[in-house]
């Protein structure tokens, strides 16, 4: 598996601002962030890439790290959204993916969820 520091160079990092929206941040290395009060999250879990390298092929490019607060990246691997987002917008869902949901958007938008770039 390849580390943290080579996902953050290879996939576009966000976070969710204050308005629920993923947005676009600039983060080198692990040394950017708190780790006492957050955790990147892959939105394509490693399971995926780990146990079904097929799968993971056809999905990849819909992978990207989320900057979230340790105790939401938690509750969202249980189940739950953050900030008006659902459950799907911030961790792959097959079912919505068998039903075409993220390719009917760009590659960094979902249903409501409006990408913002800031640049870097």
């Amino acid at each position: 598996m390849p580390s943290m520091n080579e996902d953050i160079a290879q996939y576009p990092v966000y976070m969710v601002n204050s308005d629920g929206k993923l947005k676009q941040i600039r983060i080198d290395s692990t040394d950017d962030y708190n780790h006492c009060e957050f955790e990147l999250h892959h939105f394509i879990p490693q399971s995926i890439r780990k146990n079904n390298p097929e799968l993971y092929g056809r999905i990849v490019h819909l992978q990207k790290l989320i900057l979230l607060p340790k105790d939401v990246h938690h509750s969202i691997h249980a189940g739950a959204g953050y900030r008006g987002l659902e459950n799907w917008e911030l961790l792959f869902s097959r079912k919505q993916w068998r039903n075409g949901v993220y390719e009917r958007y760009n590659n960094d938008t979902f249903g409501s969820v409006f990408v913002e770039f800031t640049g870097g």
